[in-house]
């Protein structure tokens, strides 16, 4: 039986069940009933499938795009982009949900893993540069943050980020000293771009990014 956004297996603390609750939707459930209880200072990851494959039709009422009466795997694009705008429904609706205090006391941090899938891709983009490529169209994502860390709200930063770079900088806004509280030899590779929220004109910390491609 082949699984897809709306019939997928769901594990939870090791158990594991089918569930029929479009994926999207349950990611956000678990996030915010996760969120109310949680005692704090708090700490939530939320990782969300889609816009993955397997292109498919969202459901009715969080999507705009008028979508084309062909197999989603003929035509993707338009499919990508209505899962795309159900993502960004849904995760307004967790935001909406936590409400304004509790959002503004809170540091979010949003990203993308990587670019845009072949199918979908579209100018100046070409499809042998997006996804599963180390062209600027695979490698370069959205990085977005909100929070009582930014220092100047609406800035854009130029300076080079990995997404490594996460691990440190939550740990120093979660109040860490990766140089004291890491075991005896733990090495990592990140660097914390805390610096950048106090100063978006701090110039780039790193010089260079690496990514790689395995085939």
């Amino acid at each position: 039986l082949g699984h897809d956004y709306y019939l997928w297996p769901k594990n939870v603390n090791g158990v594991e069940s089918i569930s029929t609750t479009y994926a999207t939707v349950d990611t956000v459930e678990e996030a915010l009933a996760w969120i109310e209880t949680a005692p704090e200072p708090w700490f939530c990851y939320v990782a969300f499938n889609a816009p993955h494959n397997p292109f498919h039709i969202p459901p009715a009422g969080t999507y705009t795009i008028v979508l084309p009466d062909v197999d989603p795997r003929e035509f993707p694009y338009p499919f990508y982009r209505a899962t795309v705008q159900s993502l960004d429904l849904e995760i307004g609706r967790m935001l909406r949900t936590m409400g304004t205090e509790l959002v503004d006391r809170t540091n979010i941090i949003f990203a993308g893993d990587n670019g845009t899938p072949r199918e979908a891709s579209v100018a100046p983009f070409i499809p042998a540069h997006a996804k599963l490529s180390p062209y600027e169209g695979g490698i370069n994502v959205p990085l977005i943050i909100h929070g009582p860390a930014v220092s100047t709200p609406g800035s854009e930063v130029s300076a080079l980020v990995n997404t490594t770079d996460l691990f440190a900088t939550i740990a120093e806004l979660s109040g860490m000293n990766l140089a004291v509280d890491l075991p005896p030899g733990l090495k990592h590779d990140s660097v914390s771009i805390v610096p950048y929220l106090n100063d978006p004109a701090t110039p780039s910390i790193r010089e260079t990014v690496y990514a790689e491609l395995f085939l």
